[in-house]
């Protein structure tokens, strides 16, 4: 648990979540053109609506998402526990309150905080966008009170997006990848040989080679070479990853111009 709770790490993944957010707000921009050109109008338009959700309820919304987070909580306890029971938190229950586990638990204050704060939104505005692609919004079925609507499956989508969100993925499970089982073998292996003294965060790890994957394009070439079907999200996650390295070529070549290094800027 003290691993995770340094304030340097915190502020790193408050860094890191808010860039998340930008790079979502992207990959919606590009995922409503990617509709757009297979024909899918009504698509597009709906998602081009939702592409700000997670900004927004991180932000002006963000008491909507609190509010939400506790009405799925005392409907589905077990499923939201799951999400927001984090490390320190499982040691101190599994430690029976020993001084230790406390401590661990003390520690994390700030990492579990941070880390809660992302989840809500993501959930909020995963459920915001499921809503709009039937015609409606999170805010309107919230006050017309048919939250009890939200079908197990909306809501898996929804904390399975939180947790890929905050590089927590879940590993295996039904309708798993071949990838992403043998993923899951690899951290469970990890974990109980003992292995975190050399690989503390297995799961974030595999969780990042996800993301890298998805980014650079490597999932597209790994569905061309195995013949299974390319969906439109991960097309507008690899025009995504496209733009920021375009981007970050860019600012980079101009630092090479004026003599400064990568992590410097000029005033």
């Amino acid at each position: 648990a003290l691993m995770t709770s340094q304030v340097a790490t915190t502020m790193r993944n408050n860094i890191f979540g808010v860039a998340m957010t930008g790079i979502d707000m992207l990959d919606r921009f590009n995922l409503s053109m990617v509709r757009a050109l297979q024909g899918k109008g009504k698509q597009s338009v709906s998602t081009f609506q939702g592409a700000a959700s997670t900004f927004k309820y991180l932000t002006a919304d963000n008491a909507v998402a609190e509010a939400l987070i506790k009405t799925l909580q005392q409907d589905a306890p077990e499923q939201l526990s799951r999400v927001f029971q984090d490390a320190a938190m499982a040691e101190s229950l599994i430690m029976k309150q020993t001084r230790l586990g406390k401590i661990g638990k003390a520690f994390n204050v700030l990492n579990t905080m941070s880390d809660h704060t992302f989840k809500k939104a993501v959930i909020a505005s995963n459920l915001d966008r499921q809503f709009r692609a039937n015609g409606s919004t999170l805010m309107k079925e919230m006050e017309a009170g048919r939250l009890g609507q939200i079908t197990t499956e909306m809501l898996n989508d929804a904390l399975d997006e939180s947790l890929a969100f905050t590089f927590q993925r879940r590993l295996g499970g039904k309708g798993a990848t071949t990838e992403n089982k043998a993923a899951k073998a690899a951290v469970d292996l990890i974990n109980k040989s003992g292995l975190t003294v050399l690989i503390p965060f297995p799961r974030y790890m595999a969780s990042q080679a996800k993301f890298i994957s998805d980014y650079t394009g490597l999932t597209l070439i790994r569905r061309g070479a195995t013949g299974r079907p390319i969906t439109a999200e991960e097309v507008s996650k690899t025009m995504t990853g496209a733009a920021m390295f375009g981007g970050l070529y860019k600012i980079q070549e101009d630092n090479i111009k004026a003599g400064l290094e990568w992590f410097e800027a000029s005033t």
